[in-house]
């Protein structure tokens, strides 16, 4: 039966309907979203096969809204909600606002990814796409099911590797959103020096995010594409944008496709870098690309150092956050 239909508190319906797993295929979200919002502190220590109480159920419908599918209007909505908090706070520090990315090509769904005892879930990805996403990643481990996909090893499991990819594809895009997502798939093909991350044990570890990205344009603009971990598995996008080797804080661009500015000075050079980039006008190299930090030429050897392609020296020296 439809969860749609699913009314609490009526004795004709099964309850074994209410599981963890029904619900998040329901809310199309992942297994990992509702345990992490009914018990964030693992105190329950729910798992996806649990069955739910009415209070959680109606926590759920609060949280997530009664609806089946993600349509082009809910898809705005939901991420329009998730800015509301953040802009608030960002007009504080960050001033002017300006429409910077035009293009989201993650309007739509397209299949649902299922293999037998995982969790099954909608990507808005190809193959292609998912693929090109994760090779531009900071994360080895990302990098690494992309080059086993290429090589097709005997012995890989092949469709396990494609869900790995396109479940970290999906997460990205929930933290960053389809305009910036979009963005970083049509850069050119990111070189990586060195593994730049530090490793982990499995994909649901990965951190969605990609290495400081230096623009050759006029001016020439850092872009560190941070994403802060709120809670296990949980992730918020923190897109930071720094003038080349001064390293100092100019912009944020949200999941929106738009900059605020930090520095009123600096609009009208960054009204500039925004024409460039939309007009695809700019090359670039990434800050793991030479393994050296930008600013004294020495080797970089930490795996944060290696993503954004300054040493903690140098970070210090210029007053830039990069923690």
């Amino acid at each position: 039966m439809s969860l749609l239909n699913y009314n609490i508190g009526r004795p004709d319906i099964p309850h074994k309907v209410a599981t963890v797993s029904n619900f998040a295929g329901y809310f199309n979200v992942f297994s990992k979203d509702i345990i992490d919002f009914l018990d964030p502190e693992n105190k329950i220590k729910l798992t996806s096969g649990d069955l739910l109480a009415e209070f959680q159920i109606r926590k759920l419908y609060s949280k997530f809204g009664p609806h089946l599918n993600i349509d082009d209007i809910i898809w705005e909505k939901v991420k329009n909600a998730r800015q509301t908090t953040t802009q608030n706070t960002e007009k504080r520090d960050f001033n002017g606002r300006q429409i910077f990315l035009r293009d989201d090509i993650f309007i739509k769904e397209r299949i649902r990814i299922e293999i037998t005892g995982f969790d099954s879930f909608i990507t808005y990805f190809t193959d292609e796409q998912a693929i090109n996403l994760c090779s531009k990643m900071s994360s080895s481990y990302a990098r690494r099911l992309c080059s086993d996909i290429y090589r097709n090893f005997p012995g890989k499991d092949m469709n396990l590797i494609k869900y790995q990819i396109h479940y970290i594809a999906n997460r990205a895009l929930k933290v960053f959103g389809g305009k910036v997502v979009t963005f970083v798939l049509c850069l050119p093909k990111l070189k990586f020096k060195s593994p730049g991350a530090e490793e982990v044990r499995t994909y649901l570890n990965v951190n969605p995010e990609f290495p400081l990205i230096h623009f050759k344009t006029s001016p020439q603009i850092n872009i560190a594409f941070f994403a802060k971990q709120t809670r296990p598995h949980c992730f918020t996008s923190n897109i930071l944008l720094y003038k080349h080797k001064s390293y100092e804080l100019i912009g944020k661009l949200d999941i929106n496709g738009a900059i605020w500015n930090r520095l009123k000075s600096f609009s009208p050079q960054l009204s500039l870098f925004v024409e460039n980039i939309n007009n695809k006008e700019y090359k670039i190299y990434s800050g793991v690309e030479t393994g050296k930090c930008d600013i004294c030429g020495l080797p970089l050897t930490d795996p944060n150092s290696l993503r954004v392609g300054i040493g903690p020296t140098c970070a210090k020296r210029l007053a830039a956050d990069f923690s």
